[in-house]
């Protein structure tokens, strides 16, 4: 009898050990997912709005973009969509709301650089809330994504 409550307990403490173990795996792969997501998004519409900057932050601004500037933004804005639906999906709300914010930032400036003539104030709108003051959601989706990830007082 004392045999079998041994076996028990040892079998009962193995199988504790290897859920844990399983767990916390899982926990790093999301981690891992979650970090990829966010380093590549960030990383896109950073690269957009510098973009976005080098071609309209100019004397004289341009009232069209070029057929070059165009496709690339095109490419580039397609990629953060594909992005932004991973985030929606593996990110928490904290994260998920401020990159929906900066999805519609980028959204509206690509149609503002799209219409004929430019839109200004569509541009200057979208621009000041991805990178302005007091709105910048660029640092605020850096931010949300460390502080989900632990890593905002590295």
């Amino acid at each position: 009898m004392g045999a079998l409550a041994g076996t028990l307990a040892g079998g009962l403490v193995t199988w504790v050990v290897t859920q844990d173990q399983l767990a916390s795996q899982r926990a790093d792969t999301r981690r891992a997912e979650r970090l990829d997501a966010y380093s590549k998004y960030f990383g896109d519409a950073a690269r957009l709005w510098t973009q976005v900057f080098t071609i309209y932050e100019v004397t004289p601004r341009p009232t069209r973009l070029s057929e070059s500037e165009t496709a690339a933004l095109k490419t580039l804005q397609e990629t953060l969509t594909r992005e932004y639906a991973l985030i929606a999906l593996l990110a928490p709300e904290s994260v998920r709301n401020v990159a929906r914010e900066l999805n519609e930032a980028n959204t509206d400036v690509w149609n503002a650089l799209q219409s004929s003539p430019i839109d200004h104030e569509g541009y200057e709108d979208a621009r000041k809330r991805a990178s302005g003051v007091p709105t910048n959601l660029l640092q605020e989706f850096r931010d949300a994504a460390q502080e989900d990830l632990g890593t905002a007082d590295r």
